[in-house]
């Protein structure tokens, strides 16, 4: 989807929001704290939303923010299955590494990766996981080696979910991510010498795509 047509369908969609409710653009703006003219930029297709812009319009229209990414072409079907195709080809790598290990590896699915992420990312939200991540990231991440890009990653997703940097989007995606790195129960245990974090390497990467809208 390009731009343009992705920012005429966000606009049409937004315009039935207000008509919906009866909002006008001057309240619309009152309520997200978006300047007017942004938001008529926005609807007429001249001004690309960005993360932030969607949340709050899907906050203040009382809609899944989703279903503003979706009419955004942020979650555009080229670009989900962009997206999915990258991790896809880690995963099969991983399978082949699992099965020269005699591991069994059912479990490691792109659904189920993505299942994982949900139940972390709300559980990241929550004061204990946020908690859990403040206190045992470091302590984790020096088992997972000297620094290589996996680790490079993860210390720059930790710092910017410690200083809350993103919207909330993006920061329950990080935590999401660091929660599943720093639990020990993971689809391919951590305990299994050179091979246990295979697993969180694709849960990184994949969040990584995800935080790339």
């Amino acid at each position: 989807m390009d731009i343009k047509s992705a920012n005429n369908k966000l606009g049409k969609r937004i315009r039935e929001l207000l008509q919906d409710k009866s909002m006008s653009m001057r309240h619309l703006s009152k309520l997200t704290d978006i300047d007017t003219a942004t938001i008529s930029r926005i609807i007429n297709g001249k001004r690309k939303a960005n993360l932030n812009h969607l949340e709050n319009f899907a906050k203040s229209l009382e809609v899944p923010v989703v279903d503003l990414i979706e009419a955004a072409g942020y979650r555009s079907k080229d670009n989900e299955e962009e997206n999915r195709t990258g991790v896809e080809e880690e995963l099969k790598y991983t399978k082949k590494l699992l099965a020269a290990y005699q591991i069994e590896e059912e479990r490691l699915t792109m659904e189920n990766i993505e299942q994982e992420l949900k139940v972390h990312q709300e559980y990241s939200q929550t004061d204990e996981g946020r908690r859990m991540i403040i206190t045992s990231f470091k302590e984790k991440l020096k088992k997972a080696g000297s620094a290589n890009s996996f680790v490079q990653q993860l210390e720059d997703m930790y710092h910017r979910f410690r200083l809350q940097k993103g919207t909330k989007t993006e920061v329950t995606l990080l935590g999401g991510a660091l929660i599943y790195f720093i639990l020990t129960i993971d689809m391919i245990p951590d305990y299994m010498f050179a091979i246990g974090f295979l697993d969180d390497v694709l849960i990184v990467k994949y969040t990584m795509f995800l935080l790339k809208f």
